[in-house]
Order: C-alpha cells, then structure tokens, then sequence
C-alpha cells in the first residue's frame, strides 16, 4: 500500500493494470491504475484522446462489444470483469451514477421532467417516487421555480438547467459513486461554478464519492481531492491536487498548467501552447509516449519506456528527477 493510500477506507473502484484494446491495433488504456475510496472525489484531467472518458466507460461496463480489456477491475471487493449484462444493470444508477457531457441530449426530448424523475426514483428502489419527492430533489440541486420545471420538457430548459436535472436524476438513485464527465465544458463560465459548486456540495453531504473527467486543470482543483492527470491511455501523475497544482512533477503536467491563463499575466502575452496532439491509439512507443512534444526530453525518452516512481504519495510516470532534472 502506497502512502496515498495509508489510512482510507477500503476502496469502491479499483483497476489494476486496466488495458483496453479494439482490433485493429487500437490501444485506448495502457495499464491504468486507479484507486477510489468512499467520499472522495477524484478527478481525471489530461487532453482529448488521453482515455479519460474510456476509464469511466469501463466502471460502468459500457465499452463497445468489440473492446477487449485486461487487467484487474473490481467494484468493492468484487471483480467486474466476465459479468453479464444483468449484473452490470443492477449496479448502474443504484451504485454508480453517470453525468454526460451534453445534458440536453441525455435526457429524454419526449417526457416530461416529472417523468424523468419519478422514473429515476422508481428504478432507484425509493421509498416514494410520487410528485413531491420529484419537486424535492429539484429543490435539492437548486431548481429556480421547480414547480413549473415539473411540467416542462428538456427542450424547453437552458443548458445550466438541464444539467442540474441531469444531477437530480442521478441523485435519485442515491449511488455510492458520480462519475461526471465534462458536465461543463457546454456552460457559460458563471453556470460551471454554479454547477461545480452543486457537485461539491451533494458529495459532502451524501459522502458520496465522486470522478471528475475534465481537460480543465482549474476545474479540477475547485472538486478534486486527488488529481491523474493522463496521456496517451496512461496516468503520468497523480497526487493530492493541492500538491499537483503547486508543484507538478511530470513535464505533461507542468506544460498544462504552462498553457494556462493567469490573472497575474501580463497582458497581451503569449501563452506556451503545448506542440502537437495526442499520439492516436494505434501508436507504438518504444519510449515514453509524451517524448516527440515534451519540451524537457532527453535522447534516453525515445529508446527506454519511463519507469513509475512513487513516493511522499505522489506518483509519475517519467526518468527526470522531481524538479526536471
């Protein structure tokens, strides 16, 4: 057990070495590694086509038919891997819960939201799932005027709104995990704040645990407890956010926090993009996979695969020495 790890509660979700492949060479997740107890919230950070998306797909055993996965993925204990259909319905919604990117299409355009919502209560096994029960989780996640939201249909609610139904829909399971994948990329920047201050909030006071897939450094540091940051399939950090954020330790993270903008900038600066995109999946690597962009490479990035190197409960995936040395 890592010094991260010292202490917690046992987890709810672990992958272990988790692998995820399609034919045709495509390698989505190259031994990921992720602990998650109860209560804690976790976020995933890292560019488009780095996995992020694809590790919460595979806790709620939603990958494609064709996927092919390896590696070790448990739930409490209980292995996931091999398990029907039926068995993986049993656990989504009423155990974990999932919030999608775009709330206006993951809601259903031809029900109310009453509807929505006293069905998300019946599925859940709740008590009642009558018209006040509905009105009250409306109310939970701050619905302006949740009365008249009753009666009204997605199309007819703002982005910000919909997405607060999405939550509400969500909490009516009561699961034990959230994994909410970019739940604000769509929203205007007061509405994100608004939202992430919900998500925060309900995770506090249900304890409820919670995984936060974001390409957003900032966004992550006002939810997370701890923070992976990923590339290319692989977490190349992890550590308490605070930590991360203050002194990254891998060369991908400090070029993230590097392309963002900063109150203190001085103005009309340039910021430091990072060079190039994300190697696609079928890429092989005889080295590390960052090292054609990685402006603190060395000659040895391109021939040796980078070692893991845990300590202090931070962890990277890099050769270099803590400070980049």
């Amino acid at each position: 057990m890592s010094d991260a790890d010292a202490g917690k509660s046992p987890s709810l979700i672990e992958l272990r070495d988790w692998r995820v492949s399609f034919p045709g060479g495509a390698r989505v997740l190259r031994g990921v590694n992720l602990q998650l107890s109860r209560g804690e919230r976790v976020a995933l950070v890292g560019e488009s086509g780095s996995g992020k998306s694809m590790t919460g797909l595979s806790i709620l055993g939603l990958l494609p038919e064709s996927a092919v996965t390896a590696g070790t993925l448990s739930w409490k204990g209980e292995t996931c891997v091999g398990r029907s259909e039926a068995w993986w319905r049993q656990r989504r919604g009423r155990e974990v819960a999932m919030i999608f990117q775009d709330p206006i299409s993951s809601l259903n355009p031809a029900y109310t939201v009453e509807w929505q919502l006293r069905e998300a209560l019946r599925r859940g096994g709740q008590g009642t799932h009558d018209r006040d029960a509905a009105l009250e989780l409306l109310r939970q996640v701050g619905v302006t005027a949740p009365e008249s939201r009753l009666t009204q249909y997605p199309h007819q609610l703002s982005g910000g709104m919909c997405q607060r139904v999405m939550i509400a829909q969500a909490l009516a399971m009561q699961p034990e995990l959230m994994i909410a994948d970019e739940p604000t990329t769509a929203l205007d920047a007061t509405v994100q704040m608004q939202v992430l201050e919900l998500l925060y909030r309900v995770s506090e006071d249900r304890k409820m645990a919670m995984l936060f897939v974001t390409h957003d450094l900032a966004v992550a540091s006002r939810i997370a407890d701890r923070i992976l940051v990923m590339y290319a399939g692989q977490v190349v950090e992890q550590g308490l956010a605070r930590e991360v954020l203050r002194s990254p330790q891998h060369p991908y993270t400090r070029a993230l926090l590097a392309a963002r903008p900063h109150v203190d900038s001085v103005p009309r600066s340039r910021l430091a993009p990072l060079e190039g995109v994300v190697p696609p999946a079928t890429a092989e690597f005889r080295g590390c996979a960052l090292a054609d962009r990685c402006r603190e490479k060395r000659e040895a990035c391109h021939h040796e695969p980078p070692p893991w190197i845990e300590a202090r409960g931070r962890g990277r995936l890099c050769v270099l020495n803590e400070s980049g040395a």
